[in-house]
């Protein structure tokens, strides 16, 4: 049992400092409303990403059932946004100047490919290659490069 009024004042400081902490921290959770939803976790950092990792088509589809076609996950750390209606992505590809893809396309070669920096902040990939990459991997041309792959395979 705690012997002092010093020991006491301790205990107390530190559960009203950690009660400031944890309503700080649901309290910006929840604050922007125009941002899509945000799947609920428990686990600040590690998120959603053991219910995701257990059967991830359920997740997505229990996710899109309560949030809609656009929501946001939050895993091991990272917040990512899925989009998982056909004609909300047709829209966010013609809406060229709201979604800006060049700052996510650059992180990801860096991160996910292992590319150099000085290579993927050039001028010239984020000028020339990056549109045609763009173009290429436009909607319209997904379904063309699946079927040659499938009577190639």
């Amino acid at each position: 049992m705690l012997d002092s009024s010093s020991d006491l004042r301790t205990v107390a400081t530190t559960i009203a400092a950690g009660a400031v902490v944890m309503g700080y921290y649901y309290a910006k959770k929840k604050s922007d409303n125009r941002r899509p939803p945000v799947v609920p976790y428990i686990i600040p950092w590690l998120g959603s990403a053991i219910t995701l990792g257990k059967d991830p088509d359920a997740f997505f589809q229990d996710a899109r059932a309560k949030y809609g076609d656009i929501f946001t996950v939050k895993a091991a750390g990272m917040r990512s946004t899925y989009v998982t209606s056909a004609a909300a992505i047709s829209a966010i590809y013609r809406d060229s100047k709201s979604f800006v893809f060049t700052p996510t396309r650059l992180e990801h070669g860096v991160k996910i490919f292992d590319m150099p920096r000085s290579i993927v902040y050039n001028d010239y990939t984020k000028e020339t290659l990056f549109p045609m990459r763009h173009r290429i991997l436009a909607p319209s041309n997904v379904a063309p490069m699946v079927d040659a792959l499938i009577m190639h395979a």
